[in-house]
């Protein structure tokens, strides 16, 4: 823990990258209270959704990989996401795509806590890396949403259905990596002789 506070001390560009997809996603929610068009709509979704990639990149390249990153990536992905539905399901009033958003949510609170317990447990940066299944789920999750916003301003050209077979995909990956995480859980539980 008096690692992690000190980590948090370091500031770099990654981690400023990885805010401002915190600060553009609640700047989505604002917009439900002005007049805003869905293409400024989209366009701001995109742009918060592009600094998750771009954050990795610079850490990468500058070697800015830090456990405070590890940490707010997949928290500031979680607050786009929910950001992102909660306006789609506003909108469109979308039974079907608040239901799946809504489970993937309380998987995404499951999975945050069995993250910090492993962290704490563990003491090292592997329980923080992000499974493959995971960055699958953020992606459908995230192009779900995006392309919904599309299929609402150009309905003659995008099928509006195909954002439910990506949100679909999206939550099917969502529980494979669930189940990653619940078995590095039980390894833990195992090692320091807590398994029930």
């Amino acid at each position: 823990m008096v690692s992690l506070l000190r980590a948090a001390m370091v500031i770099n560009a990654s981690i400023l990258i990885t805010l401002s997809r915190i600060v553009l996603a609640l700047m989505m929610l604002i917009t439900l209270y002005l007049p805003l068009s869905l293409h400024a709509l989209f366009v701001l979704f995109l742009v918060a959704s592009w600094t998750d990639w771009l954050d990795g990149f610079v850490a990468r390249k500058y070697q800015q990989v830090t456990e405070v990153g590890a940490y707010l990536d997949p928290v500031a992905d979680k607050v786009l996401f929910v950001s992102g539905l909660v306006v789609f399901c506003w909108l469109t009033n979308d039974g079907f795509m608040a239901l799946l958003g809504g489970l993937m949510v309380i998987r995404e609170l499951i999975v945050s806590w069995l993250r910090f317990y492993l962290s704490m447990a563990r003491q090292d940066r592997t329980s923080l890396s992000v499974s493959y299944f995971a960055k699958l789920k953020t992606t459908f999750q995230l192009l779900s949403i995006g392309y919904g916003l599309l299929a609402l301003q150009y309905p003659n050209y995008l099928p509006y259905y195909i954002c439910y077979i990506l949100i679909v995909l999206a939550f099917i990956f969502s529980i494979l990596s669930m189940f990653g995480y619940v078995k590095k859980f039980y390894q833990v539980l195992t090692i320091i002789g807590k398994k029930p």
